[in-house]
């Protein structure tokens, strides 16, 4: 008796020698043409905050400073989805000697939805799955979070962390574990760190995450310069980056260029 292939991400026959059953390209691919697009839109909207009516006069409470007029966390699963959809966007397309059409996210989500079938034989068919899956119940966490609470990722036993803005801590609602506010935010943007983009790419993507200021311009003379390290090239021949190399180099070009506070009493 022979083992019937089964699905790697749900485990149910597969009828064939795909890495995903059809319920689950199906899944995938409606989530790639329907719900990127549903959460891209509701994201723009959260983390300009249009979706809540503010004063612009208002200041935080206890000093001169006026609220941010855009909400952190959305950028970041905003630029989370994009670098999830553009490394995968990338991988399809080298398996079938092509070019990745579309730059924006949901242009990636939408190219990728067009190639189902490759998707359903690749070897990284349950890794692509799972990481859009968790990429758009990150985004649909932080379009929903309450406002006064910042997103924090995720606890281990599936959970969401909801912290109030500068707690040092957050408990886990469902296993009541306590957990350390930055190093569970580390945590969560670690593996974007570790993607590799390109210059365009991370531009796009990144945008001022982590409070650094980055243009594509900038990434490449930091290139020309070694500075910063090729680490491999995209299929189009574009020279692709570590996310992390670049971060911490424009921290570090951030604070060189900081000026100085003077006129303190």
């Amino acid at each position: 008796m022979t083992n019937q292939p089964v699905c790697q991400s749900c485990s149910c026959p597969v009828g064939d020698s795909a890495n995903l059953c059809n319920n689950c390209a199906d899944s995938l691919c409606y989530d790639l043409r329907e719900s990127v697009k549903a959460v891209v839109d509701d994201l723009d909207i959260t983390r300009s905050k249009q979706d809540v009516i503010t004063d612009r006069h208002a200041r935080v409470s206890g000093t001169r400073e006026h609220p941010l007029g855009f909400r952190p966390a959305a950028a970041e699963a905003a630029d989370l989805m994009h670098l999830t959809l553009a490394y995968w966007a990338r991988i399809i397309a080298h398996s079938l000697g092509k070019t990745v059409r579309g730059g924006t996210t949901v242009g990636l989500a939408m190219w990728l939805a067009r190639y189902r079938e490759t998707i359903r034989h690749h070897d990284g068919a349950a890794d692509l799955l799972h990481q859009v899956r968790a990429a758009i119940g990150n985004a649909r966490a932080v379009v929903d979070r309450p406002p006064e609470r910042v997103y924090s990722g995720r606890c281990p036993c599936g959970g969401h962390l909801y912290a109030r803005e500068r707690a040092h801590q957050v408990a886990c609602p469902a296993c009541r574990k306590i957990y350390s506010v930055t190093e569970r935010r580390s945590a969560m943007l670690a593996e974007v760190r570790e993607h590799l983009a390109t210059a365009a790419e991370i531009a796009a993507g990144i945008g001022e995450l982590h409070g650094a200021q980055i243009n594509r311009k900038t990434i490449n003379k930091w290139s020309s310069r070694d500075r910063l390290i090729v680490r491999g090239y995209s299929i189009e021949g574009y020279p692709l980056f570590r996310i992390g190399d670049v971060l911490d180099l424009a921290v570090a070009h951030n604070s060189r260029h900081t000026p100085p506070v003077t006129g303190v009493a």
